[in-house]
């Protein structure tokens, strides 16, 4: 749960979008049981379309 913690603070902290998708991705690689594992995969989706709308 800390870790998952952790990554909030920094997902809130940091500006970059690319950033915040490499902190998700290795929350997911390295935490695969952790009990929020689905918000985790939630905002690494909405960061993905966030980084894909800003193309535009």
């Amino acid at each position: 749960m800390n870790s998952f913690f952790i990554l909030r603070t920094k997902d809130a902290y940091y500006a970059d979008v690319d950033a915040k998708i490499k902190l998700y991705e290795d929350f997911l690689k390295n935490e695969k049981n952790a009990p929020l594992k689905p918000y985790a995969e939630l905002r690494l989706k909405e960061l993905k379309e966030e980084k894909f709308l800003e193309r535009d």
